[in-house]
């Protein structure tokens, strides 16, 4: 049994409940007892959500999860499961101290991007650098989700058992039907639509963003995308509408609304080009979907490497002109899409290897 552990207050809760779900999907596809997950939602939330992640586990006929809020509840677990391998996802670093100072022998982690490298233009990051390190080093090995990852994490922190492993989407097939009836729909829009993404953690970048877009003003219709994320100043929030607005007028929308999965794929198909100006590894959720509905990408970065090395037709950010609203060709939209799909089966197999590794 392995044991995944899930940061309960995620604001963006539909994230962890897409990983869950491929892990259980994966076991039950796989039917070894060796990869067989036990998940572990550690933190405190609202009995509402928390309700959701026990619906979505009820639904798939799995009950092998536990809920615990403090840290006395989550050192008694621990204290019963010690010997069993443990994989965190995306979380805190107290989280991550949590288990270091509980003694877990066989600790894993996936790093979902945040901590991956030496921010040298925030202090906290350089001052906290020797105890990312000390963290770091007590993992067994750690996951990350693109290369740019693995580079910065070995080159910052020294870090040898790294892993490229994507996540495994299982939502792919399970939706293909979803999907294709979108790609085949058109939009009648009196302009294109441009969103900025892909949460308010890229809200620093969509200022810039914006600027460089200002010359289309009364072309484009523009969303900045800013429905979870970090715990963005209001002011911060208020300072972008009202320049969003001072700058596009009615064509500017502030998307804030949290959506189920369904909706969020109904949402990124009226859209028709998608940016990101994050550098670090941001928002890769949204730029999969992008790829399977057929949109056009403008990204930068890690990112952007990634994504490039895989074969996908994409665009980097700074090679953005006039052209940029002309749409993909149907032959890049078609490799797009088949390039999906046999990405996710490639992740199924090495995810199936890399936990019966555990």
């Amino acid at each position: 049994m392995i044991i995944h552990v899930f940061k309960l207050n995620l604001e963006a809760y539909q994230l962890n409940l897409g990983i869950v779900r491929s892990f259980v999907v994966l076991y039950k596809e796989a039917k070894l007892d060796v990869i067989k997950p036990f998940f572990l939602f550690y933190g405190s939330i609202s009995n509402n959500i928390k309700q959701k992640y026990c619906d979505l586990l009820n639904s798939l006929s799995y009950l092998e999860y536990k809920c615990v809020e403090t840290p006395k509840e989550l050192k008694e677990f621990v204290d019963f499961h010690k010997v069993e391998p443990y994989l965190l996802h995306g979380v805190s670093y107290g989280c991550m101290f949590s288990f270091v100072r509980l003694c877990v022998k066989n600790l894993n982690w996936v790093c979902w991007g945040q901590g991956s490298s030496i921010n040298y233009r925030n202090w906290k990051s350089v001052i906290f650098t020797p105890f990312k390190r000390w963290i770091y080093h007590h993992f067994r090995t750690t996951i990350v989700l693109l290369d740019g990852d693995r580079l910065t994490l070995t080159r910052d922190f020294a870090l040898k058992n790294i892993v490229v492993l994507p996540y495994y989407s299982e939502n792919c097939q399970r939706l293909r039907d979803v999907y294709d009836q979108l790609r085949a729909l058109h939009y009648d829009n009196d302009k294109p639509v441009i969103y900025l993404g892909n949460s308010a953690n890229c809200i620093d970048s969509y200022f810039e963003l914006l600027n460089i877009l200002s010359r289309f003003v009364g072309k484009i219709e523009i969303h900045c995308m800013l429905q979870y994320g970090s715990t963005t100043s209001q002011k911060k929030r208020e300072d972008l509408i009202n320049y969003g607005k001072c700058l596009f007028g009615d064509d500017f929308y502030p998307d804030v609304n949290y959506m189920d999965e369904r909706s969020y794929l109904q949402y990124m198909n009226k859209c028709d080009v998608y940016i990101c100006g994050r550098k670090d590894q941001s928002g890769l959720g949204a730029i999969y979907t992008m790829l399977i509905l057929g949109k056009k990408i403008y990204i930068t970065g890690k990112n952007f490497d990634h994504i490039i090395s895989k074969s996908f037709r994409v665009f980097k950010l700074s090679s953005l002109d006039d052209d940029f609203l002309i749409p993909l060709s149907d032959e890049d939209r078609i490799l797009n899409y088949n390039l999906q799909f046999s990405e996710k089966e490639t992740n199924w197999e090495a995810w199936v290897k890399y936990l019966s590794g555990l």
